[in-house]
């Protein structure tokens, strides 16, 4: 049974993903080693095209690995697109997707019991306060279908607002 405690560390070992292309199998990743430890910051930078977006999607289990493990504290995650989920981790998609209600329903997804010190906190994090203070009806302003009534930059800060409300490890 994996150990689901909180992270002590996060760790991947020869991670790997291949993509089918026309022209055959292309290698996005190989011999990927990470180490995270718990509180640290990294930054995985590189051009466009060169595979950081594929590597964190393969780390969560949104792309299947062709190659390598991931292991939390130590033990192996079998299964990263179940595991990988609040409250173990959250991820804003370079594209977020949102829905044509409130924006406090956008930002909380479902929870039920919302805490609005971890709500402020949350909308602080991810710069959003000021955009806040425009909107007609401030976090009950409906953003529309995809969020068209935001701009591109405002829909960023939602889904990193969304993302930091769920206060993962």
């Amino acid at each position: 049974m994996l150990d689901t405690e909180l992270l002590t560390m996060i760790k991947t070992v020869d991670l790997g993903k291949t993509v089918d292309t026309s022209e055959g199998q292309l290698t996005i990743l190989k011999g990927i080693d990470l180490e995270i430890k718990k509180s640290e910051t990294v930054a995985i930078v590189g051009a466009s095209g060169s595979g950081k977006t594929t590597l964190l999607r393969a780390l969560l289990g949104l792309l299947p690995k062709d190659a390598g493990e991931i292991t939390w504290n130590g033990q192996i995650v079998e299964d990263p697109a179940n595991f990988f989920v609040p409250p173990r981790s959250s991820y804003t998609p370079q594209v977020p997707w949102l829905y044509s209600a409130p924006l406090a329903d956008n930002l909380l997804m479902g929870q039920t019991d919302p805490d609005d010190e971890k709500l402020s906190v949350a909308i602080h994090a991810a710069v959003l306060e000021d955009d806040l203070k425009e909107f007609d009806k401030g976090i009950d302003t409906v953003v529309g279908p995809k969020g068209v009534r935001l701009s591109g930059g405002q829909m960023q800060r939602v889904a990193a607002a969304r993302m930091f409300v769920r206060d993962t490890e």
